[in-house]
Formats: C-alpha cells, sequence, structure tokens
C-alpha cells in the first residue's frame, strides 16, 4: 500500500482584537466627518431658505405699500372744471379723520390714505387696498387704512374707517411675519419747494396737508433668529412719495 501524503497547509490567522478596534475607531471618525459634512450643508441650505423667505416679504411689504399708499390725493382729470373741482386745486373735503383738503392721516404706528378713483375704471388705473378697482358708474373716494396686527404678525389694511378696522371686517392680509411697524410723515413746511423738508412724528404734524410722503421702519420676523449673532427681527425702511399731495 502505497504512503498518503497530506499537504500541509498555512496557518490561518484572522485580524487581532487590537486591530479591529482601530479599524472601528478609524470607521467612527470618517462617519463622523460625513455627519458634520451633512450636517453644515442643511445649515447653509436653511440659512440661505431664511434669507430668501425675509427678502420676499420685504419685496411685498415695499411693493403693495408703495401701490397702495402712493395714490393717496389721486383723483381723475375732469372733463370741465368748475369753481368746486379745479383741476389745480381740487381739495378733498373734510371728513373725519382727515381734515379739509388732507388725502392723509395717522400715527407712528398706522396710516390712512384716500384718493378717488374714476368711474368704469375697467383699465384698473387706481386700486384699493384690496385689489380691486371702481366698477361703479360714479367716481368714489376709498379709504385704506394699514396697520399691524401685533399678536399675529400681520400686516393688514381695512377699507373704511378704524372702527371697521378694528372689528376685523373686510381686512385684507398684505404680508405675513411683520413685528413691528413705524411710520413718519414727510412734511413740506415751507409751502414754497412742494417737496419734503422734514420728516415728523405724527404728534408733530400740524397741519396734514402739507404731508408730502411717509417712511415706513419695519421689522420683520428673521426666520434665523436663535443662529449665532441672530437677532429676533430685521428692519428695513422706505419711503414713499404721495401722489396727489406734491
Amino acid at each position: 500500500m502505497k504512503g498518503r501524503y497530506f499537504r500541509v497547509l498555512p496557518r490561518q490567522r484572522g485580524f487581532s482584537l487590537v486591530e479591529l478596534m482601530i479599524s472601528i475607531v478609524l470607521g467612527l471618525f470618517l462617519v463622523a466627518g460625513l455627519l458634520m459634512i451633512y450636517v453644515n450643508t442643511q445649515s447653509a441650505v436653511r440659512s440661505q431658505a431664511g434669507i430668501a423667505e425675509i427678502q420676499e416679504r420685504q419685496r411685498n411689504a415695499i411693493a403693495m405699500l408703495s401701490n397702495f399708499i402712493q395714490p393717496a390725493g389721486y383723483f381723475p382729470i375732469p372733463l370741465v372744471a368748475t369753481d368746486l373741482l379745479e383741476l389745480r386745486n381740487y381739495t378733498f373735503p373734510a371728513k373725519a379723520p382727515y381734515t379739509q383738503g388732507a388725502v392723509i392721516f395717522g400715527d407712528d404706528k398706522s396710516v390712512r390714505i384716500r384718493f378717488q378713483a374714476p368711474a368704469n375704471d375697467s383699465g384698473s388705473r387706481v386700486l384699493n387696498c384690496h385689489g380691486d378697482s371702481n366698477q361703479t358708474g360714479i367716481e368714489r373716494v376709498y379709504d385704506n387704512f394699514f396697520y399691524l396686527r401685533e399678536k399675529e404678525e400681520l400686516l393688514v389694511c381695512a377699507l373704511g374707517d378704524s372702527s371697521i378696522a378694528a372689528a376685523g371686517v373686510a381686512e385684507e392680509v398684505l404680508v405675513r411675519g411683520v413685528k413691528t411697524l413705524g411710520v413718519e410723515y414727510g412734511v413740506d413746511d415751507t409751502g414754497e419747494v412742494g417737496s419734503v423738508t422734514r420728516y415728523l412724528s405724527a404728534d408733530k404734524v400740524s397741519d396734514w396737508t402739507e404731508v408730502r410722503a411717509v417712511k415706513l421702519k419695519m421689522g420683520f420676523a428673521n426666520p434665523l433668529m436663535g443662529q449665532p449673532g441672530q437677532p429676533d427681527s430685521v428692519e428695513i425702511k422706505h419711503v414713499i412719495q404721495l401722489m396727489g399731495a406734491s
């Protein structure tokens, strides 16, 4: 019987405990690095989205308030001028809270304007703050009242007097996320220049027919609040010239 030969295989050995621990630690460092990159990326994305959001709110607020406040004092060009309605010397009648000839009134946190819309304004030459034009057959005076509902952080507009607005009737939300609203009034107290000579708080305005512009100061809720160095609100200022008061 022939002898049998057995092939001796080389001895196999696995990783040692030390090697496994080193591998695990290196893997953990790699995962931690990837997690940091992911977290930083998400934070940057949220920051950019927050910046875009507040910029959009600011643009909307400026655009809408400019469109709705600027027509203060507007009136259609009369086909036939009369003693009561002269092309260059038309005055709006006194109606509380407006004085004779005044087209704006307000305080330090709200502002009201009035204008006359042409009859059958199918071309929508001038809109009230609800976005509507005058579709009636007669000329109509609109009274737009802008103010802030502070608890809800809503910038709103109401048609009519302050009692209607206070009751929450006929309100239109213009912009959300507005924390503060401040108003100053640009007056021409020389009677000669026709443009703003200084800005005053409401209690300093002695003659509302001299108001030529409003300066708005708005504070918007900061979506980045809570991050290092970020304030609760972001403030902007904007001046609006009055169309019919220059």
